[in-house]
């Protein structure tokens, strides 16, 4: 009997024991599934949510409504987490614009940067869960109706007017505190608090007096629809396609901090910023002539990067060398880069010695032949992005006369012929500069892939974050790229207008107007065009079978930095004047 009291206690004592450990363990699972899970969204954020909907709803403002929808996941059979429908996930992309932009397309470009900054910021705060966040969803929403629609405007319509005044009553409607839901709106994170980073306060002070601005001047935008609308549609092209040049400059090369929110895409006056670096200190400088040509018609003449191109015109022309290179690479440059430099205009070469001295190869991934090659190519596209605001402003002299006088004013004072040769320049120029935007960045993107295939460290230039300078300078090629082949239309319309045309020579008071764009002509072709045969052009091209391989490779598709793949394409020796010889 006492040996089965002892069994009894023993097993009684097991059980309990048993027991305890099982609560505690349940318990303990408890307490790390409620402290451990992964983050849901509160009943702040669910509210918040619904708030914004109804304001939507409210202010009959069209959008896709499924970014504000919600869904609920089982966890572990414990909790039931509230993630969004659908997460913005893909904030760090640069959302394709129309490749001819709208008038409104500068006020657009800097709604999309702010949004896409305040997006970058928060997420450099919580990390990845910023997607699920009703505030990074919001300015999504809204960088993609900018890019959508605001953008894209061609004409100062009455309902496009009307969409845009609805855009800015909803952010007074955010700010109205007399309802609760608004109110309640100040418990969403990042929201309100903190005040250096918050949705309202970018909506508030920077969002809105852009839309404003818009509403307010609509009657001048309206007023510029009237003959001639070709041509200035042409004029908008180029200085867009500049500007977007400028953004490519901006970040492509940037390592010293993350350039998200554009400095130079400046619609209110020429930009104005602090340079870091010695690119920035060009930058600001070519900036500044941009801003000159694009706002005073035919100037021309002024002093900018390049002010004794002419001078340097007549310089030694090099000859480019290609032979094998056996199984170590497909084929190695022959001529040195001093040769290279030969082609190029003193104060090309003079930022090329800069700049060199300034980057170091480990930063880019690439050799330092690469990186001097990539450096060449960005001098060059300083000069393209200046040639292409000179374009834009002859074109822009030309508007002003289908403005006085109308199209059949302009085609009898200019005569078809003149105005083909003007169309002629604005091609070599567009060509040129797609050449060079686009083997900048097929170079430094194999930059960038050698970076990220080696684990190097990461930074501002190239990391694994889901932005970083590099994909914002590949953005903006892209848009440079696209956008040719519309201006090469719009380019052919208007000489197929002139050919509709006999040759005559206008008279009267408008007659001055001509004299002075003839002088401003004739500046242009001195200061650009003149030695345009021996110019130094953006792309270096060996060829070898991996580039007939992948012919059809553009910009943003395949292809990893491989040490013995080529740099650039054939049309780049031509534009230097060199000439490829393969072995």
């Amino acid at each position: 009997e006492n040996v089965l009291d002892i069994l009894t206690n023993t097993t009684f004592l097991i059980v309990v024991g048993l027991l305890l450990i099982g609560v505690h363990l349940y318990l303990l699972a408890r307490y790390c599934t409620c402290c451990g899970h992964p983050k849901t969204l509160t009943a702040s954020d669910v509210t918040a949510l619904e708030t914004f909907k109804e304001l939507y709803d409210k202010l009959d403002v069209k959008t896709d409504e499924m970014f504000l929808m919600t869904k609920e996941l089982n966890y572990l059979n414990v909790r039931t987490l509230t993630v969004l429908a659908e997460p913005s996930v893909k904030w760090g992309d640069t959302f394709e614009k129309a490749v001819t932009a709208g008038f409104l397309s500068d006020r657009a470009e800097k709604v999309n940067g702010l949004l896409q900054a305040f997006q970058y910021e928060v997420w450099e705060e919580v990390g990845d869960w910023a997607s699920n966040l009703p505030v990074v969803a919001i300015a999504q929403e809204w960088r993609r109706w900018v890019a959508n629609t605001m953008h894209r405007l061609r004409r100062p319509t009455p309902e496009t007017k009307a969409e845009i005044r609805r855009r800015s009553e909803l952010i007074d409607a955010c700010r109205n505190i007399t309802f609760v839901d608004i109110v309640d709106l100040r418990a969403t994170p990042f929201w309100v608090t903190p005040e250096s980073l918050s949705l309202l306060g970018v909506l508030r002070d920077e969002v809105k007096p852009v839309l404003d601005g818009a509403l307010d001047t609509w009657d001048t935008y309206a007023m510029q629809e009237s003959v001639g609308y070709k041509l200035r549609e042409l004029s908008q092209y180029l200085a867009q396609a500049a500007k977007e040049c400028l953004r490519v400059l901006e970040v492509i090369l940037r390592t010293d901090d993350i350039c998200i929110a554009s400095r130079v895409l400046s619609f209110d006056g020429p930009p104005d910023f602090k340079p870091k670096s010695q690119f920035d200190v060009d930058l600001l400088k070519l900036c500044g002539q941009v801003y000159k040509l694009l706002h005073r018609p035919g100037d021309v003449s002024a002093p900018g990067l390049v002010p004794e191109a002419v001078a340097d015109a007549d310089a030694d022309q090099m000859v480019l060398h290609v032979e094998q290179a056996g199984g170590k690479s497909d084929h190695l440059l022959g001529s040195s880069i001093d040769d290279l430099l030969k082609g190029l205009s003193k104060s090309e070469r003079e930022r090329f010695a800069r700049y060199r001295t300034d980057t170091k190869p480990d930063k880019y991934g690439m050799t330092r032949w690469e990186l001097d090659i990539t450096l060449l190519q960005y001098v060059l596209l300083q000069s393209d992005t200046e040639a292409l605001a000179a374009c834009g402003s002859l074109v822009r002299y030309l508007s002003k006369f289908a403005a006085s006088g109308g199209e059949l004013f302009l085609l009898k004072a200019l005569d078809k012929t003149h105005l083909a040769e003007v169309m002629a320049r604005v091609r070599t120029a567009l060509t040129q500069t797609m050449e060079a935007s686009e083997s900048l960045a097929m170079n430094v993107q194999r930059g960038w892939e050698n970076l990220r295939a080696a684990n190097k460290e990461e930074s501002f230039w190239s990391s694994n974050a889901p932005v970083d300078n590099v994909r914002c300078g590949l953005a903006a090629a892209r848009i440079v790229q696209n956008g040719v082949p519309v201006g090469m239309e719009l380019l052919s319309e208007m000489l197929s207008k002139a050919d509709k045309f006999a040759t005559e020579h206008g008279s009267g008071e408008l007659n001055k107007e001509v004299a002075a764009y003839m002088q401003a002509w004739k500046a242009f072709q001195d200061r650009f065009f003149k030695a345009v045969s021996t110019r130094p052009f953006a792309q270096l091209l060996v060829q070898n079978k991996t580039r007939e391989d992948n012919q059809g490779e553009r910009l943003m598709g395949g292809g990893h930095g491989t040490r013995g793949k080529a740099f650039g394409s054939l049309s780049f020796a031509r534009r230097l004047g060199i000439q490829g010889k393969p072995s």
